[in-house]
């Protein structure tokens, strides 16, 4: 019988059980304090309108004492234009401009306002990504998973899950308001072996969602995990931002 099934339901506990989920605790209050969210039909329709400018801006955060290392710039500056594109194509909303967070905190909504005002947006779309990671020894078929790993022997290696939390704002910058909010969970595995060896096999990443695995370079590795992971997480956001538009403002 297969021990990878026990293997990730004894991280999943461990994960819940040590405190090690406190990443996944919602950031967005923290950035926006108290201000509170204001759902008005003629704002969400200003959004798609083209004289109405509307930002992108994406903080990762790492605030939290469990959290994931960062994402790279690398990393960032690629999440960031692929949040872009799906945020475009999936949401009735154009975001036209990237804006870089410059020196913002969890010290309220003024200072996303400022900015906003200071880019002349109409309109400032908050994202934030967050995550924990956990990763323990373990031992792996030598002709892979997705093959069975029946009769090829194993070998040593360490099994890392990242769990991420997606979070969206949508900030009216003229009057301070939220006019919506929305989050997405999801996580991705990684198996490493303890000693790189030739392989086309090792490292792989494995998705939630069970599609297709994802093979990175050795020295990657961790790094593409946590982006697959903040990807997965948006997807499940953005779904959620959607229904949420679609039920304060129906076609």
């Amino acid at each position: 019988m297969s021990r990878f099934p026990l293997i990730a339901g004894i991280l999943f506990v461990a994960f819940l059980n040590t405190g090690c989920g406190s990443g996944l605790h919602p950031k967005m209050p923290e950035y926006l304090g108290t201000a509170k969210g204001i759902v008005n039909t003629d704002q969400l329709r200003s959004l798609s309108d083209l004289q109405s400018k509307t930002g992108l801006l994406i903080i990762n955060d790492t605030t939290a004492k469990d959290s994931a290392p960062p994402l790279s710039q690398d990393q960032l500056a690629a999440l960031t234009q692929w949040i872009q594109g799906r945020i475009n194509q999936d949401l009735s909303i154009i975001a036209d401009q990237v804006v870089t967070p410059q020196d913002l905190t969890p010290k309220g909504i003024r200072q996303f306002v400022q900015t906003g005002k200071e880019q002349g947006l109409g309109h400032l779309m908050l994202v934030i990504i967050s995550s924990s990671e956990i990763e323990v020894p373990d031992q792996f078929p030598l002709c892979g998973r997705v093959q069975g790993g029946v009769g090829c022997g194993t070998t040593l290696g360490f099994h890392a899950e990242n769990y991420a939390l997606a979070e969206i704002a949508i900030l009216d910058v003229t009057t301070s308001h939220i006019l919506l909010q929305a989050d997405g969970q999801d996580w991705a595995s990684l198996d490493r072996l303890n000693i790189p060896l030739e392989s086309n096999l090792y490292p792989v990443i494995y998705r939630a969602q069970g599609t297709a695995p994802i093979y990175p370079t050795e020295e990657g590795a961790h790094e593409v995990l946590r982006g697959v992971a903040a990807s997965e997480a948006m997807i499940q956001a953005i779904m959620h931002l959607k229904e949420a538009w679609t039920n304060h403002l129906p076609t």
